[in-house]
Formats: structure tokens, sequence, C-alpha cells
């Protein structure tokens, strides 16, 4: 019997390229797998950044949300400076149009002049309670810093008192601090000649 199959037989070059391709599917596949893994990788570093970016984009809205409120509130805080100062400034014109009046009283007028002493004292303490204070420079040595020499008299014109030169012997309008020691007003005062 003369049976072929049972005979080794020589490889056929379709069977060396049935053999090339598998090897080249083989080859393929593992890559196609490689490329896979990569691209899962890829998604999640992607999602990854992705989702760290969200995060700085809502840190980023949190910052100027914050930024614009503390815009406003600096902006508010300026406004009630302003009102306050203009406050201060209308409480001071009122304060020295009561001192014009008082000087202005005769010595029959006494009762006028406490009324406006008292009035003067109310406004003084309300100052105060929003942070202005009166400075006091009234016989002091005079101080070009707290206050403005209006004019100046000789000592032999005041006999009373004893007088130092540049003393203040009055004064014309009453000058303010801040609570901080900042000057809103000098004082206008008269000073004793050297």
């Amino acid at each position: 019997m003369n049976w072929k199959f049972w005979k080794s037989r020589k490889p056929s070059d379709q069977d060396i390229r049935l053999e090339q391709m598998s090897e080249s599917i083989t080859d393929l596949r593992e890559q196609v797998d490689s490329t896979n893994e990569q691209m899962k990788k890829l998604i999640r570093l992607q999602f990854k950044s992705s989702k760290g970016m969200e995060d700085n984009f809502a840190k980023m809205h949190q910052l100027f949300q914050h930024q614009l409120e503390q815009d406003q509130w600096k902006q508010q805080v300026g406004e009630y400076e302003h009102k306050q100062n203009r406050t201060i400034q209308q409480l001071i014109n009122l304060l020295d149009e009561f001192d014009r009046v008082a000087d202005g009283l005769n010595e029959d007028q006494e009762a006028w002049r406490r009324l406006l002493a008292e009035w003067s004292q109310s406004l003084l303490d309300c100052l105060q309670a929003i942070g202005c204070y009166e400075v006091d420079v009234k016989g002091k040595s005079f101080d070009p810093s707290l206050s403005e020499s209006m004019e100046t008299v000789k000592k032999e014109e005041i006999p009373y008192q004893v007088m130092a030169p540049y003393q203040v012997v009055s004064v014309l309008k009453r000058g303010f601090t801040d609570q901080h020691g900042n000057m809103i007003r000098k004082s206008q005062v008269v000073t004793v000649k050297e």
C-alpha cells in the first residue's frame, strides 16, 4: 500500500506562508494589546489631568469670587470712611459756629454762653465716640505740628498771667486728631511774641 499521508512530507510554500502569517498575526495581536494598554493609561492620565484642571478651575473661581467680595468690602469700607470723615467735618464746623456765637455774646447773656458750652461739650463727646479727639494746646508752648499761629500778642498785653515766649494764649479754632494721632485739622491759635 502506498499511502502518501503517512510519509513525511516537506513543507510547502503555502505552509510556510501560513506559518509566517500566523506569526505576524500573533505579533499584531501583541501590538494591539500593548496599544490598548497604553490607550487605557493615556485615558486614565487624561481623566486625572482633566479632573485636576477642573479642580484648579473651581479653585480659581473661588479665588475670583473671594477677590470680588473683598473688593466690594473695600469699596463699602471706603464709602463708610468717606461718610464718617464728612460727618466729622460737619460736626467740627458746627462746633466752630457754636464757638463764634459764644464769643459774640455779651456778659449779660451768660445763660446762653452756658447753653452753648453744653452743646459744644455734647458735640465733643460725639466726636470722641467716633474717634476724633480735640487737641489741647491752650497754655502750652506753640507746636507747629499741632497748630497754626494766626496772630501774636506782646507779653505786656496779657497782664494776668506769666507767659513764656511762643506760648498759646487763645484758640481761634480747635484742632482735632483721630484715634491714631493723625491730624484731622490743626488748631488756629494766638501766641505770645518772643
